[in-house]
C-alpha cells in the first residue's frame, strides 16, 4: 500500500510539491473583418435546422449549424420600436458574446430526446481550457483523473486524463458525429487530451444511447464538433497567443492558434472555406514525497509479498515497558512472552508503521499541434449542402523520471526503531524486536497506534552478513533496500480524419443525408528504464503538513561478530550515498510500440416528415457501415 500526503490542490503546500503552471496570456486577440454588416436573419437556412445525432438542435459553432441564431434576432410578438426611433428592422445589428454560448448549450439540452450536456464556444477560440479533457470536466457527471492512469498514482498528469462519464470509463468518441479513435493498447476512444481545444466549436456529451446512435459507448458518447464556414457568414480572421511558465521547470512555453474563414455567393450557389491551426507546448516538473507501505504489526500470520501461498509473521514492534521476557528463538508466530523483565522492551499488541519513504522528480514536455480545414457549398435553392472536412491532431509527450524509494516488496515486517539489535530469533529465522530499554529511540505514535515520526532501521542478520569481516565487503548487513529508478518515455500520437457529407431536401417531406469518413491513427512509444539499489535507514516525520523523508547510512553495517570495513564505517551519509561500491544494478526494461489503425465508415439517413398535426412527427431510416483495421507491434527487452 502506498500513502501519499499532500494538501488540497489550491493550497500553497500543494503548489510546492505538485506541478504549478502559470499562464501569462496575451489575450484571445481576435480581428474580424466582415464584407457586409451583420444583419438579423429573417430567412430560414436548411442547414440551420440540422440536428445532432440525438435530435438536439445544434447551436452556433456546432456541427450542422449554418447561421447563428440569437434571442436578439427574433422579435417578440407585438413588440413596437420606441417612439422617435427610426429603426430599419431589415438591418438590425446582432451582438453576441459568452451569453450566446450558454444559450446554445441550453438549446442543445432542451431539444435533445436523451440526456445530453454540451459546451459551446460562440467566439473564436473561446473554450478556456488547454485540452478537451480539461473542457469535459466542466460538464455535469463527467470527471477526469489528475494522474497519468487510474491505477498509477505515482505519476501526475499535467492536463488531466481518463475521462469518466457517471463513473464509467468506456467512452465512445466522435469527430463531427463520425466515429474516431486512437491507436495503441486499449485504444478504442480517442485520447481527448491530444485534441486542441482551440479547434473546436462545441463538445457534446451523450449520457444515454438512442436507436440512431452507433453502439460502443457503455459510459456515453462524446462528440467533438469543429467549426464550418457557414457557421458565420462573411470573412473572419482570428488568432490567440499565450505564454505558459512552469516555475519548477523555469521555462516558458508558447501557445497559439490562427483562424480564417470566408463565405461568398456565386451564380451556382454559396461557397465557404475555413482553416484553423493550433500549436501548444507545456513544460513542467512535478516533485513528490510519499510514505511507502504502512504495515500492520500485530504478531499474526499474513501472506508474504509477491505470493499467494507463503506466509510471514507480522512481527510486533516494541512497546514502552519491560515486564515480560521475549519468546525463545524461532518461536511460532503469536507466541506470548513469559513474566519477568529481560532488558528488552515488550512487544506492542498493535501498531501501524511504514518501512520508509519515497521522493521523486518527474519532468514533462508536451507538444501538440492541430489543423482543421473545411469547405462547404450550398445550392441556390438552399436545399442541398455539401461539406468536406479534414482534421489532424498530433501530440508528442516526453517524460523523464528519477525516483528514490524504499522498496515496498522487499521488507517483510523486519524494520524497527534505531537502537534495536540484529538477530534472527524470530519465526523462520526472521528478525524480531530485540530493543534494549536504555538505548532504543522508539517511534512516536498517535492515540490509535499510527506512526507519526521515527528513525527506521532494518537490523538484519541474514544473507547480507555473508561477507562481513572482510575489508573489501561493501554490502551493509542492515538497512532496507532502496530502489533507484531512472526512466524516460517518448509517446507520439497522430489522428487524421477525412469526412464528406451531403444533405439534400428532396421535397417538403423527404430528405437524405449521406456521410463518408476515413480515419487513420498512429502511435509510437519508446520507453526505457533502469533500476538500481542501495541500502539505507530512513528518518520520517509525518506530523507536519507534508512528510519529511531523510535517508541515512545504515546503522548496522556488519554482523555483530565481524570486523567492519574501515572505509565504510568512517563515511558519513553524503559520502556513503556517493560511493558507487554500495550501489548495484537490478534491472533494465524497455517498451517499444508501433501501433497503426484505420477505419472506413459510411452512413446514410433517409427522413420523412409528416404533415403538421399528424400523430407521427418524423420517421428516419439509417444504414451505417464500418470497417476498422488495427495493427500493433510491441517489443520488450
Amino acid at each position: 500500500m502506498t500513502i501519499m500526503r499532500s494538501a488540497a490542490p489550491l493550497t500553497a503546500n500543494a503548489n510546492r510539491f505538485n506541478r504549478l503552471l502559470l499562464g501569462a496570456s496575451a489575450g484571445a486577440l481576435c480581428i474580424a473583418a466582415l464584407t457586409t454588416p451583420a444583419f438579423a436573419q429573417t430567412t430560414t437556412d436548411p442547414d440551420q435546422s440540422a440536428s445532432s445525432p440525438t435530435g438536439a438542435v445544434a447551436g452556433q459553432g456546432t456541427a450542422g449549424s449554418a447561421t447563428p441564431r440569437t434571442s436578439a434576432s427574433v422579435e417578440a410578438p407585438g413588440a413596437q420600436p420606441p417612439a422617435g426611433d427610426d429603426i430599419d428592422s431589415g438591418k438590425e445589428v446582432v451582438v453576441t458574446g459568452i451569453r450566446q454560448s450558454l444559450a446554445n448549450a441550453q438549446s442543445i439540452k432542451r431539444n435533445s430526446d436523451t440526456v445530453v450536456d454540451a459546451i459551446t464556444a460562440s467566439d473564436i477560440g473561446a473554450l478556456p481550457d488547454r485540452s478537451v479533457t480539461e473542457a469535459l470536466q466542466r460538464v455535469p457527471g463527467v470527471s477526469i483523473s489528475r494522474f497519468a492512469a487510474a491505477n498509477d498514482p505515482d505519476h501526475f498528469s499535467v492536463e488531466g486524463s481518463g475521462v469518466a462519464v457517471r463513473g464509467l470509463t468506456f467512452v465512445r468518441s466522435e469527430f463531427n458525429g463520425r466515429d474516431t479513435f486512437s491507436a495503441g493498447i486499449g485504444g478504442q476512444a480517442i485520447n481527448f487530451s491530444d485534441v486542441p481545444a482551440e479547434l473546436l466549436g462545441s463538445v457534446e456529451v451523450y449520457k444515454n444511447a438512442t436507436a440512431e446512435l452507433i453502439e460502443g459507448g457503455l459510459a456515453g458518447t462524446v462528440n467533438l464538433n469543429t467549426r464550418k464556414p457557414f457557421d458565420n457568414k462573411g470573412f473572419h480572421l482570428g488568432f490567440t497567443a499565450e505564454g505558459n511558465y512552469g516555475d519548477f521547470k523555469k521555462k516558458w512555453s508558447p501557445t497559439g492558434s490562427l483562424f480564417v474563414s470566408d463565405t461568398w455567393d456565386t451564380g451556382i450557389g454559396r461557397f465557404g472555406l475555413l482553416g484553423n491551426v493550433s500549436y501548444s507546448r507545456v513544460q513542467s516538473r512535478a516533485d513528490s514525497i510519499r510514505i511507502t507501505n504502512i504495515q500492520t504489526r500485530d504478531n499474526t500470520l499474513a501472506l508474504a509479498a509477491n505470493s499467494t501461498t507463503a506466509q510471514n509473521c507480522r512481527n510486533p514492534l516494541p512497546g514502552t515497558v519491560d515486564q515480560t521476557t521475549l519468546p525463545a528463538n524461532a518461536a511460532a508466530c503469536g507466541t506470548a512472552g513469559t513474566p519477568g523483565a529481560d532488558g528488552f522492551l515488550d512487544p506492542a499488541s498493535l501498531r501501524y508503521a511504514p518501512i520508509g519513504g519515497q521522493f521523486a522528480t518527474q519532468e514533462f514536455d508536451r507538444k501538440r499541434d492541430g489543423i482543421a480545414l473545411a469547405g462547404q457549398w450550398q445550392s441556390t435553392d438552399e436545399r442541398t449542402v455539401l461539406t468536406a472536412q479534414f482534421l489532424r491532431t498530433h501530440t508528442v509527450n516526453n517524460t523523464s523520471e528519477r525516483t528514490f524509494e524504499t522498496a515496498p516488496d522487499l521488507s517483510e515486517y523486519n524494520t524497527y526503531p534505531i537502537g534495536c539489535v540484529q538477530n534472527n530469533a524470530g519465526p523462520s529465522g526472521s528478525t524480531i524486536a530485540q530493543c534494549p530499554t536504555g538505548s532504543t529511540k522508539n517511534y512516536v505514535y498517535d492515540a490509535g497506534g499510527l506512526f507519526q515520526s521515527g528513525y527506521i532501521t532494518a537490523p538484519g542478520n541474514g544473507y547480507r552478513s555473508a561477507c562481513s569481516g572482510q575489508a573489501t565487503c561493501w554490502v551493509p548487513t542492515g538497512g532496507t533496500q532502496q530502489s533507484l529508478a531512472r526512466g524516460m518515455t517518448r509517446d507520439e500520437n497522430t489522428v487524421t480524419d477525412f469526412g464528406l457529407n451531403l444533405k439534400t431536401q428532396l421535397d417538403d417531406h423527404w430528405s437524405v443525408n449521406l456521410d463518408g469518413d476515413y480515419t487513420r491513427a498512429k502511435k509510437t512509444s519508446t520507453d526505457f528504464r533502469v533500476f538500481g539499489s542501495t541500502f539505507a535507514d530512513s528518518e520520517l516525520d509525518l506530523s507536519g503538513n507534508l512528510p519529511v523523508v531523510i535517508p541515512h547510512k545504515p546503522s548496522t553495517l556488519q554482523a555483530s561478530w565481524a570486523t567492519p570495513n574501515p572505509t565504510l564505517n568512517q563515511q558519513n551519509d553524503a559520502q556513503y550515498f556517493a560511493n558507487r561500491n554500495v550501489q548495484f544494478w537490478r534491472a533494465a526494461m524497455d517498451h517499444l510500440e508501433d501501433s497503426k489503425g484505420r477505419e472506413y465508415a459510411f452512413k446514410a439517413d433517409v427522413d420523412y416528415k409528416f404533415d403538421d398535426g399528424s400523430f407521427y412527427h418524423a420517421r428516419q431510416v439509417r444504414r451505417a457501415l464500418c470497417r476498422p483495421c488495427v495493427r500493433s507491434t510491441l517489443h520488450h527487452l
